[in-house]
């Protein structure tokens, strides 16, 4: 319905991870709460990604239940994180201009600030090394008056930092996965509603089927920052990429058909294996 009554208006819905025409001086800030200027304050000090990230790019945010062992599901996730990447890739045009991102947007998100980004993971110590990653963050809050900015680390000694900037903080972070109540797996390029079946049941049938999620585990390894930089540049033209990712579709569809209807019809499945065979197909190599 939003469709047809754009289009009688002439206005063109599109479905991608990054604004393929405008360049980000056509995009002012639209919010200016104090969450928004205080970002762009701090983004403009570091860099053009972060302001772009804001105003011209779309993801898809998977969120999943924790479940019996958040550790191996943390793992699991943070190491599906590149396979998402490249599966659900379309933004390679930025501003008119083809790009070397399969994902521009995931090379945005990237390089916003590598303070507060990127794969945040340790075999042995899963809490700690978050936790270290969040207090070592740089602190959007922490420059008053035109003062430097400074890590929560740093700021955290001030008297006057309480729990709302500490809940604050936690939610300037934008690493791959980032672990809340829930888990939310911020990594596909948001794509056309039609097609939206597709993340849920990859996601979904290799997480919560038990089956599948212990063979992606076998078969995808560690989580891995080097694979997540090729996905958003390669997507599925990478050989290996490709190769793990017809492999995972597999097993997600396998394991979407165990979970049964409660979780996914038979018209999500159908829909899935549609869009992974056309993104498949047209990555042939």
């Amino acid at each position: 319905m939003l469709r047809d009554d754009m289009s009688n208006a002439g206005i063109e819905l599109l479905a991608r991870g990054v604004d393929p025409y405008n360049d980000i001086d056509a995009v002012p800030l639209q919010l200016r709460r104090d969450r928004y200027t205080g970002m762009t304050r701090y983004f403009d000090s570091i860099g053009p990604s972060g302001v772009q990230m804001m105003r011209q790019t779309a993801a898809l945010q998977i969120n999943l239940e924790r479940g019996a062992d958040p550790k191996s599901r943390w793992r699991l996730l943070n190491s599906l994180a590149p396979i998402v990447v490249a599966l659900f890739a379309n933004s390679r045009q930025y501003a008119g201009k083809r790009t070397e991102w399969a994902s521009y947007r995931a090379q945005l998100w990237r390089t916003l600030d590598p303070s507060r980004t990127g794969i945040i993971y340790d075999e042995t110590a899963h809490v700690e090394r978050y936790l270290g990653f969040a207090l070592d963050a740089v602190a959007m809050r922490s420059s008053p008056n035109g003062l430097p900015f400074r890590s929560f680390r740093e700021w955290i000694p001030d008297p006057a930092v309480g729990k709302e900037d500490w809940l604050f903080h936690l939610s300037t972070l934008f690493p791959e996965v980032r672990p809340k109540e829930f888990f939310e797996l911020r990594s596909a390029d948001t794509i056309d509603s039609a097609s939206l079946a597709a993340p849920v049941v990859f996601v979904t049938g290799l997480v919560y089927d038990e089956e599948s999620s212990h063979r992606a585990n076998e078969l995808i390894g560690a989580p891995s920052e080097k694979l997540l930089e090729r996905a958003g540049r390669l997507g599925l033209t990478d050989p290996e990429i490709r190769r793990i990712a017809s492999r995972l579709v597999v097993l997600a569809l396998d394991g979407g058909r165990r979970l049964g209807g409660d979780y996914l019809r038979r018209a999500h499945l159908e829909a899935a294996y549609k869009y992974f065979a056309n993104a498949l197909a047209a990555n042939d190599i």
